[in-house]
């Protein structure tokens, strides 16, 4: 029987970080979308803290979660958060956004990080296509409007609906939910935090003195056991990112979710739980 061990805040640099723990067991840290908050996985500490002890938290700038205007690193907040809980070493799972912090971290960190399970990463060396950079633009122009309902709107029918079909309106309904009161700070024309003065950039360690040149070179250095899970109504270079991943990180393996975009643990929980719970049972 799970129950919640813990919730909070912690303090980082210039900001304070919501933080909730429920189960029992091996840690599962999740990292939430861009879009939400950590409420996005409701479903899956319902379901997953009945094996594990799952912690969940608001990024910076999200949810609960403090933002200011200050050199930060997404990594670092995470790597305050294991250590604050007295977690040595922990199975993560990260959606979006989320993926790339955890993906980030483990190449960073690779010691304190059993598992990685990643859905709907994306590769900073991958061109989207002209349809989805017209989508873009029409989210851009409402942030630059200050018009929060126009981009959540467009949020939904870029990674909720995806550029093949209309979601269900029951989860159309719950991402909605889920981005109340958000004021997309972080797409603010404000400097991002690695260009920020005194900034450091989440980057893997020096390899012999020189970083790795390519994605290709920098994944090809995890050796963390990889699930890279993709909704296949997500847009097609998201499935096709997917694919490359599963070519660049070793020991890794790559679920397709049937009838999900970019959110199947909210579309398909069942199928997504599954195999994030599979995968997680081979690990142990």
């Amino acid at each position: 029987m799970s129950e919640q061990a813990a919730s909070g805040y912690i303090a980082v640099k210039g900001a304070k970080l919501y933080y909730d723990v429920m189960g029992r067991g091996f840690p599962l840290v999740l990292v939430h979308s861009r879009w939400m908050h950590s409420g996005l996985w409701d479903e899956q500490v319902r379901v997953f803290s009945q094996q594990y002890q799952v912690v969940r938290y608001d990024v910076r700038g999200f949810g609960q979660s403090e933002m200011e205007l200050i050199p930060y690193s997404d990594v670092d907040d995470l790597l305050r958060l294991f250590d604050h809980l007295g977690l040595q070493q922990a199975y993560l799972l990260g959606l979006s956004m989320g993926a790339e912090i955890a993906l980030r971290f483990t190449l960073q960190y690779p010691e304190r990080v059993k598992a990685l399970v990643v859905s709907g990463a994306s590769l900073d060396e991958y061109e989207w296509s002209e349809q989805f950079n017209q989508e873009w633009t029409r989210f851009a122009g409402a942030i630059e409007a200050d018009d929060y309902t126009g981009a959540i709107n467009q949020v939904v029918k870029i990674w909720v609906d995806g550029p093949l079909r209309t979601a269900s309106e029951a989860v159309r309904a719950y991402t909605r939910q889920l981005m109340q009161g958000h004021t997309f700070i972080h797409h603010k024309p404000w400097p991002q935090p690695e260009s920020l003065p005194g900034a450091e950039a989440d980057s893997t360690p020096p390899v012999e003195s020189a970083p790795p040149t390519s994605e290709r070179e920098r994944l090809g250095a995890l050796r963390v056991p990889t699930l890279l899970l993709v909704g296949d109504q997500d847009w097609p270079e998201q499935v096709a990112m997917a694919g490359i991943l599963a070519e660049y990180i070793p020991n890794s393996e790559k679920v397709i979710i049937p009838g999900a975009a970019h959110f199947p643990n909210l579309e398909q929980p069942q199928a997504f739980n599954r195999a994030v719970l599979d995968f997680l049972s081979r690990q142990a």
